[in-house]
């Protein structure tokens, strides 16, 4: 793509905030120093807060390119970029983490290879490295073994050392950082809100690929994610889990055959980690996390018939 050619395409980057100001104020600056220059910036503020309401405010008015600010209900990561979307007038969009941190070249570099891959990849995946390491964090998912649809990122902790630097098309992608066409959403919705947060991005990669859609890596678009931290307590990591599991459950059930929904079921979920472990004594806390997944998976499963509303 010349030089020209990228002026007129315009990029949303999409960022969704919950007390994230500190975040906010490391990932900012990244996006400045960007060689791609079109882009507007979403902040989506999902705890309406008044310091990132007045962030947002001093980027406008010292003529930080178009920021939106949107305040959102805690809908969570999947309805806070849902209702990122709406703002969004981009040909492309960039979901970005707010304790991300991109290399200078990142956006123009997916840019670039969109405009090389065929009109059916509809998604990019930078590699994305943990801090300012070269430790992978994520460059694509996978699935753990073919016939259970639990995934796992892609280089999880592997130090990089150019092994994933050839593109390739992945399963899935970390909701981390990732940039998709705009027009994807002429035929899917981007995720559905009663998720809350994790596998969304999954959900979306095995709908697409019912409709014939990819996604692929972009190794030389580089992400450095700061990574939280653990949550506040054990009990708010297990909650988070429990979450987790049961989307896993939801979106195998809505995506794939009945066959493997029940291998997952059956041999990943009750066997490998509720059943195994109690055989063996193994994390007792971690059966009970699963026991509980499964029970939330039951008892919400009504809550999840139907498709979401539009996004």
């Amino acid at each position: 793509m010349e030089r020209s050619c990228l002026l007129t395409v315009l990029v949303s980057v999409i960022c969704v905030v919950y007390n994230d100001l500190h975040h906010l104020k490391r990932l900012s600056p990244s996006l400045d120093r960007q060689s791609f220059k079109n882009f507007e910036v979403i902040i989506v503020d999902n705890a309406r807060s008044e310091t990132v309401r007045k962030y947002a405010e001093e980027l406008q008015a010292n003529g930080h390119r178009r920021i939106v600010y949107v305040p959102n209900v805690n809908d969570g990561y999947t309805g806070g970029n849902v209702t990122g979307v709406k703002h969004a007038k981009g040909d492309y969009v960039m979901i970005t983490n707010p304790d991300t941190i991109l290399e200078k070249d990142t956006m123009e570099k997916l840019v670039r290879d969109f405009s090389r891959k065929p009109d059916n990849v509809m998604v990019l995946v930078p590699k994305i490295l943990i801090r300012q390491t070269d430790v992978i964090n994520s460059i694509g998912m996978k699935r753990i073994r073919p016939t259970e649809n639990i995934y796992t990122n892609i280089g999880f902790m592997d130090r990089d050392v150019g092994q994933f630097d050839a593109p390739q098309k992945v399963e899935a992608f970390d909701g981390a950082a990732f940039m998709f066409r705009r027009k994807l959403l002429h035929s899917t919705y981007l995720f559905d809100p009663r998720y809350f947060f994790g596998n969304e991005c999954v959900d979306l990669a095995e709908r697409m690929a019912k409709l014939g859609f990819s996604a692929y890596t972009c190794p030389s678009a580089v992400v450095h994610h700061q990574l939280r931290g653990s949550f506040s307590s054990s009990k708010e990591n297990d909650r988070i889990t429990v979450i987790i599991i049961r989307n896993s459950l939801v979106h195998t059930l809505h995506n794939t055959d009945l066959t493997m929904f029940l291998r997952t079921l059956i041999i990943g979920i009750c066997f490998r980690n509720i059943f195994g472990r109690i055989l063996t004594g193994n994390n007792r806390r971690l059966t009970t996390v699963y026991l509980r997944a499964l029970i939330m998976f039951v008892t919400q499963l009504g809550r999840f018939s139907g498709q979401p509303l539009p996004n």
